[in-house]
């Protein structure tokens, strides 16, 4: 109801400001929002320009979103933009901006999670709205551009200006005011972004007692120069999300708790690359800073005061240099961050009649160096290869040999690829707080893509190792959504199960073809990932990991009409299907004694969710150049699949929650 009612008031209020003039003497903008066949799915690598995530339905302003529209990938909960790649926990998911590593640049983090808790990799709504990414692009393994990931790494651009003026985006998302300037050989891009949601609460609409505000702003100044291009960027942002406790039309016990979240973000770098003659450079240097603070108390039924802190920075470096001849290039990346976190969770113990306070205060530095070779074996084959390490160190020294190799082949319109790669990736911290432990994470990839025309498939094969400690029964926990973990706290050595050999098998088809005008996008994945479970009570045995959905399918149609130079319509429908995850079963009885979702772990995942379906749908109308007006639906058919089984203390049962319905966001952009 709260999202249909501020889709009516953002409607209401378009129509009150009637359509702009138009301007014929306004040149077409750079990112004119045509529908091309432009592929953006090839050899596991998606790219997502500025034109896709502004007229793909499911967006939400959010290009994220998008990519659970190509091969392999999946999303844990629509309230979230967590990136399920081949079946992987969205923990292995990376962000990067222009190249160098940044920590997750997401508001409202807890969004979608069963313990309320931030999630290290998603959240809401990404902090770097819409208006100003210009590219996004996801490389997942194998790949030489993700060698720090298990999974993958999403790298951010921001767009340049067009032209000098200002913009302005209303939508359910937020309110947003833009500034561009060029100059001479410089640029300047400026944009402001608020909560719509936020304004209509604090208008005094009641949104169930909940309060859900965030803020961003972000700018980018470039610079044209003989020595290169450069960039300086930031990105400030702030949210919370407070709620106050019921007294009537209680439904379940959150409705009960009072809670306060909040964060601030900090996002700012430098970029520098340079093409010259036969060679290119890049360089990255990247700043980001993280503090989020929760508190949630309840006296009834039972004592359930919690708190949670992360203050984290992050301190990046990416340098490429690669030098370039007639069937051959060659040259080497040296990848560094430092990383400086303190974790805290205070939660009650009520079984013990005291307070658990577990806390962790970890800085890492880490060092990757790779060598890359392409070699041009013929007419046909190219051959590439990347060899490096990962060193971390964290107290203990940590080094993994990481590297890449691909086989290419291309002959007409048949394309064919073969890939090895075997990455390594620093423990998430949530992990290091609960095992005790430090350990890096491996992973060895493989992966064949070929492609006629358009159509495509690509089999591939992930076997993971190392996923949370040596000699330590807390494997379990990485198999999980780290999204969806409350961790547990009994005695790892009689309860837990330990897990061994990962691996991940499956197989993708692929298809893209224009008819008649409308671009047709559909792919097919079937996947089994399996994983050995022992001790405990379990005797032993493989079974199903909690993200193995067997399979994924896709298929997106999209058509512009235009009807002159300015005025146009656009039509785009997507849907996504899949499996539904297994997860622990929950202990009523653990849960009861503590006060919050505890799992059983002693046995493999048996909790069976029902599958997953999603229709999106966008449309969008250009009255001008100047003006684009789009609703874009999320889940349209306003189906609430299943998000995950916990313990509920009203009925001190286990009970299964569910993810949200339909959710329309009208937009209006217009340049003045």
């Amino acid at each position: 109801m709260k999202y249909t009612f501020a889709c009516l008031f953002s409607f209401l209020f378009l129509m009150g400001f009637g359509q702009i003039d138009q301007d014929t003497t306004l040149k077409k903008r750079v990112e004119e929002l045509q529908i091309s066949s432009s592929r953006i799915y090839e050899n596991g690598t998606v790219s997502l320009s500025r034109k896709q995530f502004l007229t793909m339905a499911g967006a939400l302003e959010d290009p994220t979103r998008l990519l659970i529209k190509t091969p392999g990938i999946s999303t844990a909960n629509d309230q979230a933009n967590s990136v399920i790649y081949h079946g992987m926990p969205a923990q292995y998911h990376q962000w990067s901006l222009y190249g160098a590593r940044i920590l997750n640049p997401n508001h409202n983090s807890n969004a979608g999670t069963i313990s309320d808790l931030p999630s290290s990799s998603a959240g809401g709504v990404n902090m770097m709205s819409g208006q100003v990414i210009g590219s996004l692009e996801f490389n997942g393994n194998p790949s030489d551009k993700s060698l720090g990931s298990l999974a993958g790494m999403s790298d951010i651009k921001f767009r340049n200006p067009y032209k000098t003026g200002l913009s302005t985006n209303l939508s359910l998302i937020g309110l947003e005011a833009g500034f561009d300037k060029k100059f001479d050989r410089d640029q300047l891009m400026v944009n402001y972004r608020y909560s719509t949601v936020g304004v209509l609460t604090g208008l005094g609409l009641d949104f169930g007692g909940e309060k859900i505000n965030y803020q961003d702003l972000t700018t980018k100044y470039s610079m044209n120069r003989k020595s290169g291009d450069y960039s300086i960027y930031l990105t400030l942002g702030a949210n919370s999300t407070t709620k106050d406790a019921l007294d009537s039309l209680v439904t379940e016990f959150k409705d009960l708790q009072e809670s306060d979240y909040n964060a601030k973000i900090l996002i700012g770098g430098i970029n520098h690359t340079y093409k010259g003659a036969n060679f290119d450079l890049n360089n990255t240097i990247n700043l980001s800073r993280r503090v989020v603070h929760k508190t949630a108390e309840a006296n009834i039924p039972i004592n359930s005061s919690t708190e949670y802190e992360n203050r984290a920075t992050l301190l990046s470096l990416n340098h490429n240099y690669t030098r370039k001849y007639k069937n051959l290039s060659f040259g080497y990346t040296l990848e560094s961050w430092l990383d400086n976190q303190f974790l805290m969770k205070l939660f009650p113990a009520d079984n013990e009649g005291q307070f658990v306070d577990r806390r962790i205060q970890r800085t890492s530095l880490s060092v990757q160096p790779t060598a890359n070779t392409i070699v041009r074996l013929s007419k046909r084959f190219t051959l590439s290869s990347t060899l490096g390490i990962s060193s971390q160190h964290t107290g203990v020294n940590l080094i993994d040999i990481i590297g890449h190799i691909g086989l290419g082949y291309k002959k007409g319109n048949l394309k064919s690829n073969l890939s090895i790669s075997r990455t390594a990736q620093n423990q998430s911290i949530e992990l290091a707080l609960d095992s005790f432990f430090i350990q890096n994470q491996v992973s060895v990839n493989i992966a064949l893509d070929i492609k006629y025309k358009g159509v495509g498939v690509n089999i591939y094969r992930h076997q993971l190792g190392d996923l949370s400690s040596r000699n330590n029964r807390f494997e379990i926990l990485s198999l999980q959504n780290l999204d969806n973990l409350p961790l547990g706290y009994t005695d790892p050595n009689d309860n837990f199960l330990d897990v061994d050999n990962p691996i991940i098998t499956g197989i993708s088809f692929y298809s893209d073809h224009t008819i008649k005008g409308f671009n047709i996008h559909s792919n097919l994945t079937l996947q089994d990932s399996k994983v050995d479970y022992y001790g405990a009570i379990f005797t032993g045995g493989t079974a199903r990991s909690p993200l193995d959905y067997g399979y994924i399918f896709n298929i997106r149609l999209q058509k512009e009409w235009k009807y002159n130079r300015e005025r146009a319509f656009g039509l785009s429908a997507s849907y996504h299907m899949r499996g539904g995850e297994t997860q622990l079963s929950v202990s009523t009885r653990l849960s009861r004694e503590w006060g919050y979702t505890e799992f059983i772990h002693s046995a493999p995942p048996q909790l069976k969710l029902s599958d997953y379906y999603r229709a999106d749908l966008r449309i969008y109308y250009k009255p001008s150049n100047r003006s684009t007006i789009s609703l874009d639906i999320q889940n349209v058919t306003n189906r609430e699949n299943d998000a995950y089984y916990y313990y509920e203390p009203l009925t001190q049962k286990s009970t299964l929650k569910k993810q949200l319905g339909l959710i329309p966001i009208l937009s209006w952009r217009v340049d003045w």
